[in-house]
């Protein structure tokens, strides 16, 4: 759902209300079901509408002296190796479990 789109919808909802209030017919069940579906609306804008609205740009990353960069290639190698290791002598989908000692 886009933003454009969740405005036009609370626009056509605060229309209709104000057509009600217009008309006579804004009763107090009415704002009971008005005040239900307004809360539902702005809950569905909580939970859908405001994370998709609301984000943060990527951290500009600097690319740092010569050192640090090799420095940072160096450990990302060993960290590769050190998973590559792992894998080989542990599997990830089992949990290895010593047997019992009954004595």
């Amino acid at each position: 759902m886009s933003v454009k789109f969740y405005n036009i919808v609370w626009l056509l909802f605060l229309g209709m209300i104000g057509i009600c209030y217009l008309s006579g017919n804004l009763t107090p069940v009415a704002g009971v079901v008005i005040g239900f579906i307004a809360f539902g609306w702005v809950f569905m804008g909580m939970m859908v509408i405001l994370p998709m609205s609301i984000h943060h740009s990527a951290p500009v990353v600097s690319s740092g002296p010569i050192f640090l960069l090799r420095l940072r290639e160096i450990f990302q190698k060993a960290e590769g190796r050190f998973h590559d290791w792992r894998a080989a002598w542990m599997s990830s989908s089992s949990i290895e479990v010593r047997r019992p000692k009954f004595h």
